[in-house]
């Protein structure tokens, strides 16, 4: 779970800078949708480990579009960031936690309906977030947003590298 989010922030940040918030959380949960019902459909079920990295990749992608969709919701609804970001970092954490424990009990039930239940998941997950409209989002480009990754990732690690640390030790 943690190996995907981690190879997903080259693209992830750039992704929700460039596309509407939206669509990059709808297409991660559409991918990861997909992946488990490639698995279920044809049998090939694979490793559980493989499902944790290709889950965590996806989420990892969503997260980065959500974090980003904060602000914005944060003034369409006329609420402090701060409000708007604990409120959907505690629910992705409850979630987290509680679909990594309830889904290896499903996995040890039946592999093939805990990949049901975790497919019926992620749809239900894009489901309100297909609502996400933001009349105040700004779009730039892929390759603009890549730049900015960049140079914003290296004046983080010279400038607060505590900042950097504090979360992998959280976890």
């Amino acid at each position: 779970m943690t190996i995907g989010p981690v190879l997903a922030y080259v693209i992830s940040g750039p992704l929700s800078m460039a596309f509407k918030k939206r669509a990059v959380m709808c297409g991660s949960l559409a991918v990861t949708s997909g992946f488990c019902i490639f698995g279920y459909f044809t049998n090939w079920l694979g490793t559980p480990w493989m499902y944790l990295f290709v889950i965590g990749l996806f989420t990892g992608i969503f997260n980065a579009a959500k974090m980003a969709a904060v602000p914005l919701e944060a003034k369409r609804s006329g609420k402090s960031v701060f409000v708007i970001n604990a409120g959907v970092s505690v629910v992705f954490i409850v979630g987290m936690l509680g679909g990594a424990f309830f889904g290896t009990k499903a996995f040890e039930w039946s592999v093939g309906k805990g990949l049901v239940i975790g497919i019926s998941v992620f749809v239900a997950s894009a489901i309100p977030a297909f609502f996400c409209h933001y009349p105040d989002e700004h779009l730039e480009s892929f390759d603009k947003a890549v730049g900015d990754l960049i140079a914003d990732t290296i004046t983080l690690i010279f400038r607060y590298p505590l900042y950097l640390m504090s979360s992998p030790l959280f976890w």
